[in-house]
């Protein structure tokens, strides 16, 4: 991510992801026992699951023994029931301590300690848990996205505050040429990447990184839609793979 200063602002982000992407669902693969991580199909919640039933030469895909915070919820999640939790945003980050369990109750134990106070995204908090790609574990927030809040009691003009920004904020997800698998698709691909691209993450999640100053470049079609764009170089919704319409 490239960042723009008005004046000089060091952000430190600590960040361990402990989950695999296996598609529809999260294998979390830091942890001694078994879980899994998913979301409903219009993101309103998250399970966190303790098996995973792939059948016969892996013609079926169960996933059950499901918790949705405090509760355990009966019966399975075939691959139609559930999506990856990337297509969801999720909704901040916190630090976390241990022990993490798979209910928000903090009676289903997952990991009893940390190595560690990793600072990871959670997806629901309720019961003083936050469920994160570790289980639910007890947490602090991250100030990250709320160090605007340290100046709401004191008489700054905004040039004395030091704003981060990043520079072309749209260009996490450029579109591809569309030539092809062939030498030239491939190049034109790679130079739109190596020279357009300048984030990897998308706006939501630069908010959450306390970014608070948007490089943001305009183009319209002849449908007059208006899209993110950097010099004719089409910026996409990385979660749609549409281009990012205003």
């Amino acid at each position: 991510m490239k960042l723009i200063f008005i004046s000089v602002l060091f952000i430190s982000i600590r960040y361990v992801f402990s989950a695999k992407d296996k598609g529809m669902c999260f294998e979390l693969d830091n942890l001694p026992k078994e879980a899994y991580l998913f979301s409903d199909e219009e993101c309103n919640k998250i399970y966190i699951c303790k098996s995973r039933n792939k059948g016969i030469l892996g013609i079926s895909d169960d996933i059950y023994n499901c918790f949705y915070r405090s509760g355990q919820v009966d019966g399975k999640f075939g691959a139609f029931d559930r999506i990856d939790p990337d297509q969801c945003m999720y909704k901040g980050r916190v630090t976390i301590s241990g022990p993490c369990y798979y209910d928000s109750n903090g009676k289903d134990k997952i990991i009893d300690k940390l190595n560690s106070s990793p600072t990871v995204r959670f997806y629901d908090i309720d019961n003083n848990h936050a469920l994160t790609e570790y289980g639910c574990c007890s947490y602090s927030r991250n100030d990250d996205a709320s160090w605007m809040e340290h100046f709401f009691n004191r008489a700054l003009h905004i040039n004395e505050i030091n704003i981060p920004g990043t520079h072309d904020s749209g260009t996490y997800d450029v579109q591809e040429s569309g030539l092809g698998l062939n030498i030239i698709g491939a190049f034109a691909d790679s130079f739109r990447k190596w020279w357009a691209k300048t984030q990897n993450l998308d706006i939501y999640e630069q908010l959450l990184h306390g970014i608070r100053y948007f490089d943001i470049r305009l183009e319209t079609n002849k449908d007059k839609e208006i899209y993110l764009t950097h010099e004719k170089f089409d910026c996409t919704n990385k979660k749609t793979g549409k281009k990012n319409i205003i």
